[in-house]
């Protein structure tokens, strides 16, 4: 995303492919979001998802 970045992504796999959802992208070097930033992008894209979908989450 650019150097000194860090990005958060949710992205849907559709045909061997990654297609991005959402994302937060901020400064900073190698390393995690917090847990809390992990559970708000969850939560906003849950509101994307129609129901019985199946939903597998990798970290």
């Amino acid at each position: 995303m650019g150097r000194g970045c860090i990005t958060l992504m949710v992205s849907v796999v559709y045909k061997k492919r990654t297609l991005p959802l959402m994302w937060v992208t901020r400064k900073g070097d190698k390393g995690t979001f917090p847990q809390e930033m992990h559970i708000e992008i969850i939560k906003a894209v849950h509101e994307l998802i129609p129901i019985g979908c199946d939903v597998i989450i990798i970290r």
